[in-house]
C-alpha cells in the first residue's frame, strides 16, 4: 500500500476556525461601520433640509409681511415717486436679506 491508497487522515487544526471566525467578525465590524456612517449622514442631510425650509418659510413670511406693508402704504399714499419706490424697494430687500441672514 502506498501514499495514494490510505494517505494519513489529516485532522484540521483549530486555528483555521479561529482565523475564519475573526474574518467574519472584522467584515461584519466593518459593515456595521459603514451603515452607521450612512444613517448618521442620512440624518444630517434630513437636519440641513428642515433648517433650510425653516429658513424659506421665515424668508417668505417677512417677503409678505413687507409686501403688505407696502400695500397699505402705496394705498394710503396719493403720488407715488420712482426715487421713494426704490428707496423703499432697496429697504425692504435689505430688512429681507438681514432676516434671512439671522
Amino acid at each position: 500500500m502506498g501514499y495514494y491508497e490510505n494517505p494519513p487522515i489529516v485532522q484540521p487544526s483549530r486555528g483555521g476556525e479561529i482565523i475564519s471566525a475573526a474574518i467574519a467578525n472584522a467584515a461584519s465590524s466593518v459593515s456595521q461601520g459603514i451603515m452607521a456612517g450612512g444613517e448618521r449622514k442620512r440624518q444630517e442631510e434630513k437636519e440641513r433640509k428642515l433648517t433650510i425650509q425653516k429658513l424659506q418659510d421665515k424668508k417668505n413670511e417677512t417677503d409678505l409681511y413687507y409686501n403688505e406693508k407696502l400695500s397699505d402704504w402705496k394705498l394710503k399714499e396719493s403720488t407715488v415717486n420712482d426715487a421713494v419706490d426704490t428707496k423703499v424697494y432697496d429697504m425692504v430687500q435689505q430688512k429681507i436679506t438681514s432676516a434671512a441672514d439671522s
